[in-house]
C-alpha cells in the first residue's frame, strides 16, 4: 500500500521491519505500518493478555484488578532496542526490560513479576494453571493486534518470499 511514510511501533515488533527495510530480509511479518516503499497486507490478528503466577499476590485479588494496584508490582517488559512498548503505562510501577522471551517466560514462572503476552504464547500455562490471565481494570494498551505481512517494492523479492507473500495475503482477513 502507498501512502506517507510513518514510523512502526517501537520494541520487538521493530525488529521485522527494520531488518525488511535494511535488505535483511525479504518479508516481515509485524503490525501494519504504512511507507512509500511498503506493500502490505493483513494477514492476521493477535490477542494480548496480562499474566501472573498462580501463587502471585496479584493472582489473589478479586475481580478486574485497578490499574494502580499494578504499582507495587514489577512489570516485565520484553523489548529488543530499550524502549518501552507504546502502551506502557506510568502508572504501573516499576518495569524490567528484557531482551529474552525464555527469560522472561522463566520469571513469570517463579512469581517475579507480570507481563502482557501474546495469548498464544501462554495458552498451556493458563490451562494448567501455572499463570492466570489478569483483568485490568484501566488499561489503556491494546487487547489486540493485526498483523501485516510485507515486502519492500524497491527491493525484488525471491521466488519463495513472493509465493509466501502470496499466500499469507490470500489467506488473511
Amino acid at each position: 500500500m502507498a501512502g506517507a511514510p510513518s514510523s512502526p511501533k517501537r520494541g520487538v515488533w521493530r525488529e521485522p521491519v527494520d531488518a525488511l527495510q535494511k535488505g535483511l530480509v525479504e518479508l516481515a511479518i509485524a503490525p501494519s505500518i504504512v511507507g512509500r516503499s511498503m506493500r502490505t497486507h493483513p494477514t492476521t490478528t493477535v490477542d494480548f493478555v496480562s499474566v501472573v503466577a498462580a501463587d502471585h499476590p496479584l493472582a489473589k485479588l478479586p475481580g478486574p484488578v485497578p490499574l494502580e494496584s499494578l504499582q507495587g508490582y514489577r512489570r516485565l517488559v520484553l523489548t529488543a532496542d530499550g524502549h518501552l512498548p507504546e502502551e506502557a503505562n506510568q502508572r504501573m510501577g516499576a518495569t524490567w526490560r528484557l531482551d529474552n522471551a525464555a527469560t522472561r517466560h522463566g520469571l513469570l514462572l517463579q512469581g517475579v513479576g507480570w507481563a502482557r503476552l501474546i495469548r498464544w504464547q501462554v495458552e498451556e500455562d493458563l490451562a494448567t494453571g501455572r499463570l492466570v490471565a489478569l483483568e485490568i481494570d484501566g488499561w489503556i494498551g491494546t487487547r489486540q493486534v493485526e498483523l501485516a505481512v510485507m515486502v519492500d517494492s524497491t527491493r525484488p523479492a525471491g521466488p519463495a518470499a513472493r509465493w509466501l507473500y502470496d499466500f499469507l495475503a490470500s489467506h488473511g482477513p
